[in-house]
């Protein structure tokens, strides 16, 4: 069974620095993918876990270097805890984690919007008046037909959106950048 590591960092009650932590995350995701290993993002209770298979803890450790030091060059503090070499759940790391708590930031497509759990909430990258163009929260597979139709309605299809797993985030999320 393969090997895995384990990285938690403790977010704040500062909403940028908690941003920056979900984009840590998706960069460091990015670079793993990269590197040929697979990795999970996943934010909850102001948590950023990250969890990787098949790079090497000294690249995982190089990758959140800068981060750090941008974090304490700023006087801030960070809680990072690492657990190396857990176990592995059978059959590895799932190649699309989509479920609540993970890190998504892509392209709003029909295939993505019907592929998401109900409950999850939608918000396009997209701003006008203060406000995502498209945000909602996902109902059950029946309705996705209607709310891809009011997302291309709105110009939301083929752009960016992010997915959030609480109504605080999706508040947040759909008032615009800060």
């Amino acid at each position: 069974m393969k090997n895995i590591v384990c990285v938690q960092i403790r977010g704040s009650q500062e909403f940028k620095f908690n941003f920056e932590l979900k984009c840590l995350g998706l960069e460091i995701k990015k670079a793993i993918e990269a590197a040929g290993g697979k990795c999970l993002a996943i934010w909850a209770n102001s948590i950023l876990t990250i969890v990787v298979e098949g790079v090497p803890p000294m690249t995982i450790e190089a990758l959140l270097k800068p981060f750090v030091d941008s974090v304490h060059k700023r006087g801030g503090n960070l809680s990072i805890v690492q657990r190396d070499a857990a176990q592995a759940p059978e059959g590895g790391l799932p190649a699309d984690f989509c479920q609540p708590g993970a890190i998504i930031r892509q392209k709003l497509t029909r295939t993505f919007l019907f592929s998401l759990d109900p409950g999850a909430y939608v918000v396009s990258n997209l701003y006008a008046n203060g406000r995502s163009i498209f945000a909602e929260q996902l109902g059950d597979k029946r309705s996705r037909k209607d709310s891809w139709v009011r997302a291309r309605g709105k110009g939301a299809d083929q752009k960016l959106c992010q997915v959030v797993w609480t109504e605080e985030e999706f508040e947040t999320a759909a008032a615009g950048p800060f």
